[in-house]
């Protein structure tokens, strides 16, 4: 027992000893920890925060709430030619669903004009 003590206190003199000797190596060794931990700490409370965001972002609409889109929503695919002949909703649209669909409370419409109603022309994604 007494040679694991003192191998414990030699390998701890010889540890403060080549502290003592390399000075600036030490600080900066010192100061990496301290930035690699700041780093860790940091990102991990914005990605949590972020979270929670989301999260608080998701819930505010509740499980009453239906979006219809024009097109198929999510990874981006191959329009199919049934899709891209499809009219876009309109106003309405929007106030037929309410007066003919007896369960539906409320209705928000919100419409969007497409890139060639500002005089641009239409783009192609590839």
């Amino acid at each position: 027992m007494t040679t694991y003590w003192h191998a414990v206190g030699e390998n701890l003199r010889l540890a403060l000893d080549t502290v003592r000797t390399h000075k600036f190596r030490s600080f900066l060794t010192v100061l990496g920890v301290l930035i690699g931990t700041t780093t860790v700490i940091a990102v991990a409370s914005i990605i949590e925060g972020l979270d929670a965001q989301l999260v608080q972002m998701a819930e505010q609409y509740g499980t009453s709430v239906l979006w219809v889109y024009k097109l198929q929503m999510g990874t981006p695919h191959r329009l199919t030619r049934e899709e891209r002949l499809r009219k876009p909703l309109s106003y309405e649209d929007g106030m037929a669903i309410k007066e003919q669909c007896a369960d539906v409370e409320e209705v928000s419409v919100a419409l969007f004009k497409e890139i060639s109603d500002f005089g641009l022309p239409p783009s192609t994604a590839r």
